[in-house]
């Protein structure tokens, strides 16, 4: 379970037409940009990426993450990806 707090008057912006976007919404609401495999949905043909979902207004930085998360958070870079510009995340 993800142990980052709601934060209070968070805005988010909902990126998808999922009939429940709850989860998104609750983990923009932290300060994560969320992704999802939309490719089974996808009229246009497989992406071969994961789609953003929904953005953060302010988003949270590794520094202010608790220690065990930035650990993870540090560990798992993505040299061609800046989170708030990138729509799509191409699996490689």
């Amino acid at each position: 379970m993800l142990r980052l707090s709601i934060r209070p008057g968070q805005a988010v912006t909902n990126l998808c037409d999922a009939s429940d976007p709850g989860s998104y919404i609750a983990l923009a609401q932290r300060g994560v940009f969320v992704y999802d495999w939309t490719d089974f949905a996808s009229i246009e043909g497989p992406l071969n990426a994961y789609e953003l979902v929904a953005r953060p207004l302010l988003p949270i930085a590794c520094a202010d993450l608790p220690n065990d998360l930035r650990e993870v958070a540090q560990a798992a870079t993505f040299a061609d990806v800046r989170f708030a510009d990138s729509s799509l995340v191409a699996v490689k």
